[in-house]
Formats: structure tokens, C-alpha cells, sequence
């Protein structure tokens, strides 16, 4: 299942299509938001996109309207990945802006986490299988929907100790949970905003002194 996913933990766009083989930047590239992602979220931005970033004392970089995704996807204009784990050893602002990327992603593993506790088949893999396995997708979907549904009709509550757990977890362990699926020898395109957000890092830690 791929998926996109907004701060609320809501999912806005699933492609459950896919055998769990199938590495995830296959997945996102044939999904229908893979194929008009860049389009809809340059519509969104106009012309001044998301805003500008000072990398300099006289330069600054027009920064886009973009996807956050792990380091198994690649990364471009529109979609911004997590760090590899050798890359965050080069350098502090590296290493603290893969902390902050993962901070962002957290509510992607919550609303994963969410969707199965609550959807306790999803935990029973051999049963669905064995029941009907072209009902696996539709199945998936459903749940997803109604998860949206839960959350929007305000019936979003779970154990607080639970989260608080979950969290602490994640940041300790988010460099391996984000580098599982890494991308080997992908093609990146020109420009990636990753670059901008990294020079925009540097310098600000540099004139913080």
C-alpha cells in the first residue's frame, strides 16, 4: 500500500494495486497522484510556490509545493526524501534536517499504526488471504476511507501512553525505519528542492554562529 497522508493522519490518496514486492517508487510513479503530483502541486504554489529561502547573503532560492516521502523514493522537485544513514554523518545540517524531515513524517507512521489497531483484520494477513485475495485491495481501501471518516467525525482518540510510546520509538529508531526500502541507483531529475532546504540549513546555522 502506498499512500499519502496529511498532518491530521488522514489519507488522502492510497494505491493498493500493488504486490508488497514491488519496491514503493514503482508503486508512487504508476499511481495517479505519482503521474500528477508535479503538475497539481506547481498549480497549487503559482508562481511564488511555497516561499523563498535565504542560502546566502545575496542569494535565495524559490522553493515549490512538495511531497514528503522516505528514502526509498526518489528525490526531485516535488518529492523531498529522508537522508540516507551514511549521508547524515557528513555534516550537522544534514544530520539535524533529516531530523526535522522525520519529525514531519511521523504522522505517516501514526496513521499507519492507527489504521491497524483499529482495523484489527489487517493484523490477520493468512485469514484475509485465505478468504478471497481480490478482495485484499477493496478491503484495504474500505478501511482507509473509514479511518478518514472516524478521524473527521471526531472519533479520533487512542491510548495517550500508547502515542507517547509509539513517538519515542519512532525518533529512536527513525534512521532504520526510514532507510529500510533504500533506493539503489535512482534516477534523480536537475533540480531537487532537498538541495535548496539543505544550503538554506547551512546557512542559517552559519550566521547563527
Amino acid at each position: 500500500m502506498s499512500a499519502v497522508v496529511d498532518k491530521r493522519r488522514r489519507f488522502l490518496d492510497i494505491d493498493v494495486r500493488w504486490l508488497g514486492s514491488v519496491g514503493d517508487s514503482r508503486v508512487f510513479s504508476n499511481s495517479a497522484v505519482g503521474r500528477v503530483h508535479a503538475s497539481l502541486l506547481d498549480e497549487l504554489g503559482g508562481p511564488d510556490g511555497a516561499g523563498r529561502l535565504l542560502t546566502g547573503l545575496d542569494e535565495h532560492y524559490l522553493v515549490p509545493f512538495f511531497l514528503l516521502a522516505d528514502s526509498a523514493y526518489a528525490n526531485s522537485k516535488h518529492v523531498v526524501t529522508t537522508f540516507e544513514i551514511a549521508e547524515t554523518q557528513r555534516d550537522v545540517p544534514t544530520a539535524r534536517l533529516n531530523r526535522a524531515f522525520a519529525g514531519m513524517r511521523y504522522p505517516v507512521e501514526c496513521a499507519f499504526g492507527i489504521l491497524k489497531s483499529r482495523w484489527r483484520v489487517l493484523g490477520k494477513p493468512v485469514e484475509m488471504v485465505r478468504t478471497n485475495v481480490e478482495a485484499v485491495p477493496t478491503l484495504i481501501a474500505t478501511v482507509s476511507i473509514l479511518h478518514n471518516f472516524a478521524i473527521d467525525q471526531g472519533d479520533g482518540a487512542w491510548d495517550v501512553d500508547a502515542e507517547a510510546d509509539q513517538r519515542a520509538f519512532y525518533f529512536a529508531n527513525f534512521m532504520t525505519m526510514t532507510n529500510d526500502g533504500q533506493l539503489s541507483g535512482a534516477c534523480h531529475t536537475d533540480t531537487k528542492t532537498r538541495d535548496t532546504l539543505l544550503k538554506w540549513m547551512g546557512f542559517r546555522d552559519s550566521i547563527r554562529g
